[in-house]
């Protein structure tokens, strides 16, 4: 099996596994998970330095680089807006995570299900 289908298997047996339907989610929920995810609930990396618990970029400079929050509540307040806006607003589709991460999303899926059925 090729890598790329074998990817897109695991993304299905991950959304058979969860707990809600993939359009009727916990928005917090969500958002907890995927801070989860990608800075440990904003306690490493630019959770730390900018306050940015989701890895949020920015080209507000003229380059791409991290967004820059007053608080986590900020980070988490624009998370639910970009997801509900730019996104679905229900739970991440495969597509939709490659999308977030910029690569292979297989990993970041497995995370922010395992965070998201806690």
């Amino acid at each position: 099996m090729q890598k790329s289908t074998q990817n897109y298997a695991e993304s299905i047996q991950i959304y058979a596994e969860l707990e809600e339907s993939p359009q009727h989610i916990d928005l917090d929920k969500l958002a907890l998970a995927v801070a989860t995810a990608e800075t440990q609930n904003c306690t490493t990396g630019m959770g730390v330095t900018r306050n940015n618990c989701f890895g949020i970029m920015t080209w507000a400079r003229g380059f791409r680089e991290g967004k820059t929050y007053a608080s986590k509540e900020e980070s988490y307040d624009n998370f639910k807006q970009i997801w509900t806006e730019k996104y679905s607003g229900g739970y991440p589709s495969h597509y939709e995570a490659k999308r977030w991460v910029g690569g292979d999303p297989t990993t970041w899926l497995k995370n922010v299900a395992a965070s998201y059925n806690k």
